[in-house]
């Protein structure tokens, strides 16, 4: 099966300014992978 690639755009709600990112990710991501890219995204991490 190909590999598709889908784009998101990751919008921070609860700030004043709104602040977003456009990010790719590959269709073989898994869902934690995806959460940690979305983070990241964002200089931040989970613990």
């Amino acid at each position: 099966m190909a590999v598709q690639i889908y784009t998101f755009k990751i919008t921070y709600a609860d700030c004043d300014n709104k602040i977003w990112r456009i990010a790719a990710v590959s269709s073989n991501y898994t869902l934690a992978e995806l959460g940690y890219m979305v983070l990241a995204s964002f200089d931040t991490m989970a613990i």
